[in-house]
């Protein structure tokens, strides 16, 4: 009854006036303003009585107000009394709701926190001490969602340098690099030998290339291999498990398997062109490769004999396929295409046929697994990155979303950590230990203006990360977190 009655109330003073009475505006407006904002906050604890009690006393002020303004010969010492009470239970009412802002920051309830900013936007932040440590709160667990009130003090930290040295420690570390290797072409993609001496890297149109990274500061080319007609546009690159083949996608020249077990001569020794090949995915098994199209098609390629690569099945989607994972123990495949993410059966590997699917608005532009095959984190550009849960394979549920600095479109996952590659930025690492709460902890960046990462590997150590870092060549980074 009570909410009601104030609400009827709200609208009526709603209905009364576009602007609040002219005498004492500049104590007296903020004042009405603020009962609007009070009683959306009133099922906070310690606030239902104090709100109710404001908003009658500020119905009658309000009242007062409109009459002094008709007749001036009314009493004004009573409205300027009462303005300077209303004031009073003001404050009361702020630090009240301060009190509970403090209590989701303390037990980290981001949602309750986000309501509150939502809410009450400037008016809670008249407190410089509040402003920091909701701002030091934000800029930590931002990746849980952006809140409008506090997104322009985040975005221009810079220009307020108090605030800025009060938060810095709560962001996110930024590691410089300065150092890269460049020579020609762009590098969409790379892999690294086990023993760290090679980087296999797709090269764009310089086709593949075969780096001595023993020395890092002083790479040098030792091979690369050109398609017969010396025309290439290399995107992708993988390597076999024995560290013999790499499996190359390339939009000109189709799907290609070349050996390296001598680096210094490549060859080619399989070839399947009919399509337009934008990425591949191999079994674990080595034998048989899921090819990407650069349109709206992916192939599954029988390569079990690698000079006889043979077409096992098509499967046309309808929509641009950006990317796929293979869980073979439960013969699923998950796909990453511009309206969201599928997953297909492929126990009949003739025969793969999509089960479910779920929208997203920014679409999919990488997809990576978790270890159990239960959890699916979904690379979406400037929406950043999505996890579901899948172990019910016609069920997928969306548990959280990370939002990143930047428009983000490859994943690279080992154990709890992604590390994702993004346009005009660097390498993210994100802390992945609760699905329900992906965090941003730090991020690797090449020191050049606008320089975006196009995809990372972690080494065999799984202490250092090359980034392949499109017109600037690759570049080595040890991990400092």
């Amino acid at each position: 009854m009570l909410r009601i009655f104030l609400l009827l109330t709200l609208l009526y003073s709603l209905n009364h006036a576009t602007e609040y009475p002219k005498p004492y505006a500049q104590l007296g407006t903020p004042l009405f303003e603020a009962d609007k904002l009070f009683i959306k906050y009133q099922d906070l604890p310690n606030m239902k009585d104090k709100v109710r009690h404001y908003h009658y006393n500020s119905k009658e002020l309000l009242e007062l107000g409109y009459k002094i303004e008709k007749d001036p010969k009314r009493d004004k010492k009573k409205y300027i009394l009462g303005l300077r009470s209303l004031q009073k239970e003001h404050d009361d009412l702020i630090h009240t709701l301060h009190g509970n802002l403090l209590h989701t920051i303390d037990t980290n309830d981001y949602d309750s926190f986000k309501e509150i900013v939502t809410i009450g936007g400037d008016m809670l932040f008249s407190n410089r001490i509040i402003l920091k440590r909701s701002m030091a709160y934000y800029v930590t667990y931002r990746t849980r969602g952006a809140i409008d009130a506090l997104e322009t003090a985040y975005l221009s930290l810079s220009s307020d340098a108090d605030l800025f040295e009060y938060v810095k420690g709560h962001m996110p570390r930024v590691h410089l690099i300065k150092s890269f290797f460049s020579d020609d072409g762009v590098a969409n993609e790379l892999r690294v030998s086990n023993n760290e001496r090679y980087a296999y890297v797709a090269n764009g149109d310089y086709c593949l290339k075969v780096l001595d990274i023993r020395n890092f500061n002083q790479t040098s080319e030792i091979s690369n291999y050109s398609f017969s007609d010396e025309s290439c546009q290399t995107l992708s690159v993988e390597i076999s498990a024995d560290q013999h083949y790499l499996y190359v996608s390339d939009p000109q020249n189709g799907f290609s398997i070349i050996d390296i077990s001598e680096p210094n001569a490549l060859f080619l020794r399989g070839n399947y062109s009919p399509f337009k090949a934008r990425k591949s995915v191999i079994t674990p098994d080595g034998k048989f490769s899921f090819v990407i199209h650069m349109d709206k098609g992916m192939s599954i390629l029988d390569i079990s004999t690698k000079s006889e690569i043979k077409l096992k099945a098509n499967f046309h989607h309808g929509l641009k396929i950006n990317a796929l994972a293979l869980d073979m123990n439960r013969s699923r495949a998950y796909i990453g295409h511009t309206e969201g993410f599928s997953i297909l059966d492929i126990s009949d590997i003739q025969n793969p046929r999509e089960i479910f699917t779920t929208p997203i608005i920014e679409g999919v532009n990488d997809i990576v697994l978790s270890d159990n095959s239960n959890l699916v984190y979904l690379a979406c550009g400037d929406a950043g990155i999505k996890v579901y849960n899948i172990s019910n394979d016609d069920a997928g549920k969306q548990l959280s979303t990370c939002l990143t600095p930047a428009y983000v479109h490859h994943l690279h996952r080992y154990k709890h950590t992604l590390y994702a590659s993004a346009l005009n930025d660097g390498v993210y690492t994100i802390d992945a230990h609760s699905p329900h709460e992906l965090k941003h902890v730090s991020t690797y960046k090449l020191d050049q203006p606008k320089a975006s990462a196009f995809s990372a590997q972690l080494n065999s150590n799984d202490d250092t990360l090359y980034i392949a870092y499109g017109k600037h060549g690759i570049v080595k980074a040890r991990l400092q977190d």
